[in-house]
């Protein structure tokens, strides 16, 4: 992908059914393999990773953080902190 760290929704890659599912139960794709995060919610594990991501960089070397946040694209859905909206 040209990026050392990275997590992501592809909606399904090569050889791999198709998946819609990037909020609830969220089908992930990382540098370890795509998988099912049952119970889980998607924005939820990218931004947890990012967190992370930026906890293990050294203060004094530059890095790059590409975030395409999935809430901003449709379907709406509603979230943890909010699950009685919608």
């Amino acid at each position: 992908l040209g990026f050392d760290e990275f997590c992501m929704w592809t909606g399904g890659e090569g050889g791999v059914p198709k998946s819609d599912k990037r909020y609830w139960d969220p089908y992930i794709l990382t540098e370890s393999g795509s998988k099912t995060y049952p119970g889980e919610f998607g924005p939820d594990i990218c931004n947890d990773f990012i967190l992370d991501f930026l906890k293990r960089q050294d203060a004094e070397t530059p890095f790059f953080v590409y975030y395409p946040m999935l809430l901003t694209h449709g379907p709406l859905t509603t979230t943890p902190h909010r699950p009685d909206a919608g």
